[in-house]
């Protein structure tokens, strides 16, 4: 059970447990034919009970079908029954009446339960296939049905405690789309998309099998690759040849450039690096690449982040964000003016 709701299932062997020893203790009072003695009753008793609580602290509550991180398994699901089987059967042979109409009755009920329980289970394993399509939904990009910037986080922070704790190499591309705007402007939203899908799915198919590739947004990608420096450029060098060939968009072939920017974890990072570190240093590089018309793939470099600050792109945005600031400020006080 997750945790914060192991309160059920807590209950449920607390009552299952507490009718069992009542059971033995009949069985050992060699009474099975005779009406149980009060401790035994009260075992049964109170054993239903805790059932019963169990029940009540298993009520839904305002999260029960959202948490997705780890739905629970097949085997999880079905080992709790099948002891309950075995009883049916061992009961079913056990308690089995010799008159003929005992019988017809008594296999009406072993139907009965058997089919409440197939129902029970069938029910369980539609909600295990439903959470495991909402976990894998709410990790996946609805554009491009690519990894999305949740699940890039989370296998980006593994990495790096990886890295840190014994020292696997992680490194991260960025890789954005240059064209991306034109074509959205050109042939419209439904080809932006499709653009999109295309570019994702000519990522996916350009790196390896364990590499992660996520789309962070607009026209923004990301590939983790858990593997050595040289590693990760080669496979920013295949990206940027994946994309010699057009693509075909529509009834269109469309031609885009990346600028691909790799960031990696080195020796001499030490316990500094974070997952923030190798976002905004792949960023960096990316931007790099993009400004560079001499090639598509750039390594950060200590000196693309000392000159973040200085380059003049950024100098603008900065403008801008004043600007807006100042300007919304003087509105809000003509509001007051006025009022």
């Amino acid at each position: 059970a997750e945790p914060g709701r192991r309160l059920s299932p807590t209950l449920i062997t607390a009552g299952f447990a507490l009718i069992a020893v009542a059971g033995m203790l009949h069985l050992h009072q060699n009474r099975v034919d005779h009406i149980p003695d009060n401790l035994v009753t009260l075992g049964w008793i109170g054993g239903t009970y805790f059932l019963a609580l169990s029940a009540i602290a298993s009520r839904p509550g305002p999260d029960l079908d959202t948490h997705t991180s780890h739905p629970f398994s097949r085997l999880s699901m079905w080992l709790p029954y099948l002891p309950m089987s075995v009883a049916i059967v061992v009961g079913a042979e056990h308690f089995w009446p010799a008159d003929h109409g005992d019988q017809f009755i008594f296999s009406a009920g072993v139907v009965l339960i058997n089919a409440v329980l197939l129902r029970h289970l069938l029910a369980l394993d539609r909600k295990r296939r439903l959470l495991e399509a909402m976990a894998d939904a709410a990790l996946r990009d609805t554009v491009t049905g690519l990894a999305n910037r949740r699940l890039l986080d989370e296998r980006l922070a593994h990495a790096v405690q990886l890295h840190l704790r014994l020292a696997v190499p992680v490194s991260l591309l960025r890789v954005r789309v240059d064209d991306f705007n034109v074509v959205n402007e050109t042939l419209g939203y439904a080809a932006s998309e499709e653009l999109l899908r295309s570019v994702g799915a000519r990522i996916q198919a350009s790196v390896r099998v364990g590499d992660t590739v996520a789309r962070l947004g607009g026209d923004e990608f990301a590939v983790l690759v858990e593997d050595r420096p040289e590693v990760a450029a080669q496979v920013g060098k295949r990206l940027a040849r994946a994309f010699d060939s057009a693509l075909d968009i529509g009834d269109n072939r469309v031609y885009v450039h990346l600028s691909i920017g790799v960031a990696t974890a080195g020796p001499a990072d030490g316990a500094s690096v974070t997952p923030g570190d190798l976002l905004d240093n792949a960023e960096a590089a990316r931007s790099r690449a993009e400004q560079s018309s001499a090639t598509d793939v750039q390594t950060f470099t200590p000196e693309m982040d000392a000159h973040l600050g200085t380059r003049q792109s950024f100098r603008d945005g900065v403008a801008r964000l004043q600007l807006l600031w100042d300007l919304r400020q003087i509105g809000r006080a003509s509001c007051r003016e006025r009022v």
